[in-house]
């Protein structure tokens, strides 16, 4: 009788741990978002006209609000999606955002890891590298994920980078298959202290970036999510332009 129980017990044990070791990343994850209202950060940017960048202006990111997961924030003198807008924004659980055929994510929520979702439910776009990375004017602990988009003409390659314990956007990269590209890099902020930067030039972050997100690319195939957000919208007057 002893012998059932302990032989019991231990399918028990067993069956709890194959159970774990099943269970797919990320899926206990808490997404939410440390930023507040007056969190503000500048970005070198390089990029050609389409996307609305005035050349020589100074971008500025200032969070304007939070409400539970949502980040609403302006970019003065830029606009990713080449569309005038009074501020942008993210729901850093969902994904949902301002414009939902873009790929600017200007936050996430922090403390993610190597294989989590960058936004709850997205399984197969997940955060693809750690490490120590320059981003506003400090060396931080970042993570960064990539990706490209099949839209049947352009096919952009998106790279982004943020600090892991804010979620703050560190570097955003897009090329297409145009010729067309857009590259952002935080060289100032207040979000960890004082805003002054440590002679970090925005040519060395840029490096640092693009030698960050260096790895094999993923096959994600986004334009499913776009789709997808999309006819949830439909009919709620917000325009949508093509994936850039």
């Amino acid at each position: 009788m002893r012998s059932a129980s302990v032989a019991i017990a231990i399918a028990l044990v067993l069956s709890i741990t194959i159970l774990a070791s099943n269970v797919p990343a990320g899926s206990a994850l808490s997404y939410y978002t440390p930023l507040k209202p007056g969190d503000s950060a500048y970005y070198a940017v390089s990029s050609d006209s389409t996307f609305g960048y005035i050349p020589g202006q100074p971008v500025r990111m200032k969070v304007l609000g939070v409400s539970g997961t949502n980040v609403t924030a302006s970019f003065v003198n830029f606009f990713p999606d080449g569309r005038i807008l009074p501020n942008l924004w993210i729901d850093v659980s969902s994904g949902q955002r301002y414009n939902s055929s873009s790929t600017f994510f200007f936050a996430i929520s922090p403390g993610l890891q190597l294989k989590d979702p960058i936004f709850n439910g997205w399984g197969n776009v997940t955060v693809v590298a750690q490490n120590t990375l320059g981003c506003g004017g400090f060396y931080r602990d970042a993570v960064g994920a990539q990706f490209f988009i099949l839209t049947g003409s352009t096919n952009p390659t998106i790279r982004l980078a943020w600090d892991r314990a804010t979620g703050a956007l560190c570097g955003y990269n897009y090329a297409d298959n145009q010729g067309r590209t857009l590259t952002l890099s935080m060289v100032n902020t207040t979000l960890w202290g004082s805003a002054s930067t440590s002679g970090l030039d925005p040519f060395t972050v840029g490096a640092e970036i693009s030698a960050f997100l260096g790895l094999p690319l993923l096959a994600v195939i986004m334009f499913v999510y776009f789709r997808g957000t999309r006819r949830k919208r439909r009919g709620s007057g917000i325009y949508s332009p093509p994936v850039r």
